[in-house]
């Protein structure tokens, strides 16, 4: 009974951490990727590369705004 509440609660907890997605990406894309990207795995790969892209987005927008004074009101938020 404990066994299957434990199983049970791992697989809730998984589901709200991660969300399986089914993508269909050009082989040669994928291994560029996976000969720059620090990674062991595909996902670890594909997870790098998107983390990579949303964190130089984010610090293209602070850029843009710099010496606006808007990024300071972005950042408190």
């Amino acid at each position: 009974m404990l066994k299957n509440s434990i199983k049970l609660l791992k697989i809730i907890v998984l589901e709200n951490l991660m969300k399986r997605t089914t993508v269909t990406l050009p082989r040669e894309l994928v291994e560029d990727l996976l000969e720059v990207a620090p990674a062991k795995t595909k996902t670890q790969a594909v997870i790098t590369a998107i983390q990579d892209c949303i964190k130089r987005k984010k610090l293209e927008t602070i850029k843009n705004l710099a010496g606006q004074g808007r990024w300071q009101r972005m950042a408190k938020a």
